[in-house]
């Protein structure tokens, strides 16, 4: 786990570097491109888009619109906000959305926006939790941004996406193709049912349970997972203890597997073996739970464990 203190500041000099991040670092002119989109929808894509800003002691201020990038440059370098949230883009100018009556004010489109949260893999990253996050559990990041971005472009078509970090614990995935930004709220909901594995609640035991034939999207994502499984093995140090395989093993559908898994681990434990004479017994364990065909009433190929968590994908709404 990376040291708290190492990257620690004076809290004091935060409002003084702040200022000097919107004087002479924030990216106004790439900013301005990007939520411009093309001098043909500049007009509408900046000027009606809503932004909202979160103030010094945790003053929220909604419905704000600019005219142009000057404007908006301005806006910024006097308020000097601690978060910008960046809107839907509306009918009429969101500054102007009291002069309308509310039924009457419509977000016409929005960007495809995810959410993932390194909180999401608590329940099976070692070397942190909570907000903390360090080298080792962001692979668990580079896992879910090859799959979703994967997916996003090859199963949806998709082409301008851009992966940003949260700035706390985790990734935004924008997707700004006109498509996506024109979706209903049923096509996102829809687009995000497609991508969700993972199901229950924060107290839940988490389970995926996946029938073959597998599904492309289950089938390409197992391959990008391969990749990474045995370093997130070694780095999450999961077969370190009883207690760390018996968390993981938690996580497996059925007692049969459970018990086809847990034998070579127990005998690493209770008698002393070498590496050599584990990975004998392991791949035997390994050779009788891939031809299982008893597993919670259904033959194994119908029942099959993700070997590493996904995340149930928040989706940022039309209306911000």
């Amino acid at each position: 786990m990376e040291d708290p203190d190492e990257h620690a500041y004076d809290k004091s000099q935060y409002p003084i570097l702040l200022k000097q991040y919107y004087m002479r670092l924030f990216p106004y002119e790439k900013y301005y491109q990007w939520l411009s989109y093309s001098e043909v929808e500049k007009g509408r894509c900046f000027t009606h888009r809503e932004f909202s800003f979160t103030l010094e002691g945790d003053i929220y201020v909604r419905y704000k619109s600019f005219q142009d990038r000057k404007e908006f440059e301005d806006e910024l370098k006097k308020i000097n906000p601690h978060k910008i949230d960046i809107g839907a883009i509306y009918n009429v100018k969101p500054a102007n959305h009291k002069k309308v009556l509310p039924a009457n004010f419509k977000p016409l489109e929005k960007e495809l926006v995810f959410d993932i949260d390194m909180t999401d893999y608590d329940d099976i990253r070692n070397c942190c939790s909570g907000a903390s996050i360090c080298r080792l559990c962001w692979r668990y990041m580079t896992v879910a941004i090859q799959v979703v971005d994967r997916s996003l472009r090859d199963d949806f078509g998709f082409h301008h996406i851009l992966w940003v970090y949260s700035g706390r614990r985790g990734v935004h995935c924008w997707v700004c193709d006109v498509d996506a930004r024109k979706l209903s709220q049923e096509a996102r909901s829809a687009i995000v049912e497609y991508l969700t594995l993972v199901s229950g609640g924060e107290h839940q035991k988490k389970k995926v349970n996946i029938k073959r034939p597998f599904h492309p999207l289950i089938s390409y994502s197992l391959e990008i997972i391969a990749r990474h499984f045995p370093d997130l093995v070694k780095e999450q140090d999961y077969l370190s203890s009883p207690d760390r395989w018996a968390k993981m093993l938690a996580l497996l559908p059925g007692d049969s597997i459970h018990i086809l898994v847990s034998v070579p681990l127990h005998l690493k434990f209770s008698v002393s073996l070498d590496l050599k004479q584990f990975a004998v017994i392991w791949t035997r364990s390994s050779q009788s739970l891939r031809r299982t065909r008893y597993i919670d009433g259904e033959g194994f190929g119908q029942n099959v464990t993700k070997p590493c968590r996904g995340k149930r994908w928040m989706l940022t709404t039309m209306t911000s």
